[in-house]
């Protein structure tokens, strides 16, 4: 094996930890997130100082995390260029790079994008309780107007996207759009679904529908204990809510 084609190997293993990385980290900022919602609906009374510093603290641990995200995201993204820029010296046919991306040159282009709108300021990833199929239960609070997130959307990678530029910003309608996708940006920071593929909207009480489907568990088909006994929700809000919770994970049958 020649130098360069041994630096290329190795680069594209320096790159598949780094993405193994970001999955830890992911998956600790959502467990973060779900002790911050807990502790957020929480009996305990809130003006406590005790109980005020601790959420703060939580909200910072979950912004370091997601700080951490991006630069493993920005490292990926300069390493694959790297490794598509060697191989290309090397004579290496592109299939044998491991998902190399665009030439060293265009991703510069890329990342020098600049960034409109209220990402300037950066951006806090959905409130996973409101929007996340799969995180939605007994403690999500709905809305008059309900966006839930399908498994199927890749939410990080649109997020990349709006965090480096490369989203259109719509003004007229103060939204990001990308992959079909748009997205709002609350005050505080915190990106919200607006429309798109994979993004359903549900009234109130279909929502409510679906938060009980979700926490009772049972298999799709089978209702739960109080199907039909809220005046709130009809049946036309329970067979949309099964429409939407049969994409969970947990049913083989959910679509992709």
């Amino acid at each position: 094996m020649s130098l360069l084609s041994s630096l290329i190997a190795e680069l594209s293993a320096l790159v598949e930890r780094s993405r193994e990385s970001r999955t830890h980290l992911s998956g600790a900022g959502d467990r973060l997130e779900r002790v911050l919602e807990s502790a957020q609906n929480t009996t305990v009374d809130s003006s406590s100082a005790l109980v005020t510093d601790a959420l703060v603290q939580l909200r910072s641990a979950i912004g370091k995390l997601e700080e951490a995200q991006r630069l493993l995201s920005a490292g990926d993204e300069r390493w694959q260029a790297y490794i598509a820029l060697l191989a290309a010296g090397a004579g290496v046919s592109a299939g044998t790079v491991p998902q190399a991306r665009p030439p060293l040159s265009a991703a510069r282009s890329e990342a020098a994008q600049p960034i409109r709108g209220p990402a300037r300021h950066g951006i806090r990833s959905p409130t996973p309780g409101r929007h996340r199929l799969t995180r939605i239960g007994r403690s999500s609070q709905p809305a008059e107007k309900n966006t839930v997130i399908l498994p199927s959307v890749d939410v990080e990678g649109d997020l990349a996207a709006i965090r480096t530029g490369r989203a259109h910003w719509n003004a007229d309608t103060n939204r990001y759009e990308i992959n079909g996708r748009s997205w709002g940006v609350e005050p505080n920071g915190t990106v919200f679904p607006a429309s798109g593929p994979g993004l359903v909207e549900l009234s109130r009480s279909q929502f409510k529908a679906l938060k009980t489907l979700n926490t009772d568990g049972q298999p799709v088909g089978i209702w739960p204990k109080n199907y039909l006994k809220d005046p709130s929700i009809s049946s036309s809000d329970w067979d949309r809510a099964a429409e939407i919770y049969r994409y969970h994970p947990r049913h083989s049958q959910g679509a992709t």
